[in-house]
């Protein structure tokens, strides 16, 4: 086992997933989080409703902690993750998580199902829906989505 930090919103060091699940207990995560032993797990539980709710209530993780989140995992990214990315544009996957420097020009034109955007500490995004695209889109106090929606699409 790893050992704690105390100071990890401070730290330059990586995180692992045993930390930043143990950082998660301490702020009242719900149960969805325990077993949590890798990147993909806690992806996982940040695309559910309850882990959506969580991070944006408790303003969690904070950006240190994405930013050393992102030291640990290099492929972020790969697990629909966006930190301090800078200027990004196309077409992602269902559920787009964008922290810290990164400004992004996204676009959805499917009817697949629901997509999710997340903006926190001072993300920027432009999302275009088109057609019959759904989204669920929120940021927080920090951050700004812009949504421009042509035909039927609906922003959540």
């Amino acid at each position: 086992m790893s050992k704690r930090r105390e100071d990890i919103g401070t730290t330059q060091e990586p995180l692992t997933p045993e930390e930043v699940t143990a950082r998660a207990k301490e702020r009242g995560a719900c149960g969805l989080i325990e077993g949590c032993t890798s990147w993909r797990d806690l992806a996982r539980v940040l695309k559910t409703p309850q882990g959506r709710e969580f991070c944006m209530e408790h303003d969690w993780p904070s950006i240190e902690e994405w930013r050393g989140i992102k030291r640990g995992c290099p492929g972020l990214e790969n697990l629909g993750i966006y930190v301090d990315c800078g200027a990004m544009k196309g077409r992602v996957g269902e559920f787009t998580l964008l922290a810290g420097e990164t400004a992004a020009d996204l676009i959805f034109g499917s009817n697949k199902g629901i997509q999710r955007v997340m903006a926190m500490h001072g993300a920027r995004a432009r999302v275009r829906l088109e057609g019959w695209a759904v989204a669920e889109i929120r940021a927080d106090a920090k951050s700004r989505i812009e949504i421009e929606k042509t035909g039927k699409a609906i922003a959540l």
